[in-house]
């Protein structure tokens, strides 16, 4: 089965950079597609609602934007009219340092200067609004990309397999942009091939979450607050190396926390033994009550095959450096473009990144339509 988008764009990767790019297309008039080789849209922004604890959100990936130092958020969220609110911050901070000694405790009597945010109804009403700026038939989910052919100058060709059924289909278009981490996106055939340094750049690029694992705990109330503390606290004992209030604007509490455990540490123990040694860590710092959750939460991303790679399972412990933004290379006739947050010249792992990313492809995007 062979389709086209006619003078169109494909982009591939309805995280929030392709989305934004997108949305930014279909603005123009270009006519575009999103693929996802997953069944929801949101890449790695994506949020969890806990049934029990009266339909709260929480989100599994990205969390915070800062509005005073990313414009590109902070003009999004208004110009979507979503509703933000600041991190809670206020109270004593918790630090972890030896096994056998209390964590201790520092006070924090104010605010940040420049505060994180967060959405109300979390990320996912981000990405909600991103998709409902996009014409109908836009988003196709369960769509895998096999390959991509940029021989011919004119066009660029597209093999994908279509859900479950396995389905193979074709795509036409004038140009393709993957919005996707870079040791994903070095994994697919491309013709021309990348080039080895390119493949070499990609391959050093870590993946943002991709080694991460991410726990939620959800409480009655935030009952820490009561006790004098924000929620905040770090440990070198784990197994959570950094915690934090999640607790949604009114209602129910939550604490969230990113694992110290490497995701082979993670693979050897099972899901209610994570949950016992996490349980005891909250309680430890926080007291008994936080043995009891209403609700516990567990996201791996290390298992997330169109997000993490073998290399960030090998190299887990790298972080994102900024580098030069690609443009349309001549070798795939500018057809071939690149975008995500991994791909941002500053700002990259934040969701500022991916806006940026995205902002930067779109333009080249509408050059290659034109060609």
């Amino acid at each position: 089965m062979t389709s086209s988008v006619a003078d169109g764009v494909v982009v591939v990767g309805a995280g929030v950079s392709g989305l934004r790019v997108a949305s930014l297309l279909c603005e123009r008039g270009v006519p575009c597609r999103l693929l996802d080789a997953r069944a929801e849209a949101g890449g790695r922004a994506t949020s969890v609602v806990s049934r029990r604890a009266g339909n709260a959100v929480f989100d599994l990936g990205p969390t915070w934007h800062w509005p005073e130092s990313q414009p590109r958020m902070k003009r999004l969220v208004a110009e979507l009219r979503l509703s933000a609110f600041p991190q809670h911050s206020l109270g004593s901070v918790l630090i972890e340092r030896f096994r056998l000694e209390r964590a201790q405790e520092y006070v924090v009597t104010h605010a940040p200067a420049s505060a994180a945010w967060r959405l109300e109804g979390g990320m996912r009403s981000l990405v909600e609004a991103l998709l409902r700026t996009l014409p109908t038939g836009t988003l196709q989910l369960e769509k895998r990309v096999l390959a991509i052919d940029c021989r011919d100058p004119r066009v660029a060709k597209i093999e994908l397999q279509a859900g479950a059924s396995g389905v193979a289909e074709q795509l036409a278009c004038r140009g393709v942009v993957l919005a996707m981490p870079p040791r994903v996106a070095a994994r697919l055939p491309l013709q021309p091939s990348l080039p080895e340094p390119l493949r070499l750049r990609f391959d050093k690029t870590p993946t943002w979450l991709g080694a991460q694992a991410k726990a939620i705990a959800v409480y009655q109330t935030p009952f820490w607050r009561q006790q004098g503390y924000s929620g905040l606290a770090s440990s070198v004992i784990g197994p959570l190396q950094e915690i934090h209030d999640a607790s949604p604007l009114s209602g129910v509490g939550a604490l969230f926390g990113f694992f110290g455990l490497s995701p082979l540490a993670r693979r050897r123990l099972k899901r209610a033994e994570l949950r016992e040694l996490v349980l005891a860590q909250l309680a430890r710092l926080f007291g008994e009550a936080a043995r009891t959750p209403l609700d516990f939460i567990y996201k791996d991303w290390a298992e997330e095959p169109y997000i993490s790679s073998a290399l960030d399972l090998e190299l887990p412990n790298q972080y994102l450096s900024t580098a030069a933004p690609l443009g349309a290379d001549e070798r795939w006739h500018g057809r071939l473009l690149f975008a995500g947050t991994e791909q941002a010249s500053e700002h990259a792992g934040y969701l500022e990144g991916a806006l940026e990313a995205a902002e930067r492809t779109a333009e080249l995007a509408l050059h290659c339509v034109s060609r």
